[in-house]
């Protein structure tokens, strides 16, 4: 359980920190595309503006992947844990206290999939803004160039 506690930290960290930046960087970005730049700076200046809205992103991509990895191989050690109870004959083990073990071992897979469900959702939700920011700059620098030639 510790493995999907310190996923469950560092993603609702990550998670905090990209909501609280990510309307500022936005608002950054979108002075930068409208600047009267050459285009070279602006590009750059917009190059590490979106590596600064990712930051964070790479991580989080690992959480979703591991965290319910982590929750199945909690719910596989459990049902093992069980089932070595059941072949030593102990003879306490009842119905209840192997659902109970069954039980506990399947909270592991929950604990996983709660940390790694809404992970996904705001790392999506984050990556379809960059993409929408870098089109909507790509759209900008296509206009102006456009206009140039004219």
């Amino acid at each position: 359980m510790y493995p999907l506690l310190l996923c469950s930290i560092v993603a609702l960290g990550i998670i905090l920190e990209r909501l609280w930046s990510f309307p500022g960087l936005l608002r950054q970005g979108r002075a930068i595309a409208g600047a009267k730049l050459p285009a070279a700076e602006r590009e750059k200046a917009l190059s590490v503006l979106v590596k600064a809205m990712s930051k964070g992103l790479p991580v989080l991509e690992v959480i979703i992947t591991v965290a319910p990895m982590f929750g199945f191989l909690g719910t596989v050690l459990g049902v093992i844990d069980t089932f070595e109870l059941m072949g030593r004959g102990v003879t306490q083990l009842n119905k209840a206290g192997l659902s109970e073990g069954l039980a506990e071992a399947l909270i592991t897979t929950a604990a996983g999939l709660i940390i790694a469900i809404p992970s996904l959702v705001v790392y999506h939700l984050l990556g379809r803004c960059i993409d929408g920011f870098v089109d909507e700059c790509n759209r900008r620098l296509v206009d102006e160039a456009g206009e140039k030639t004219c």
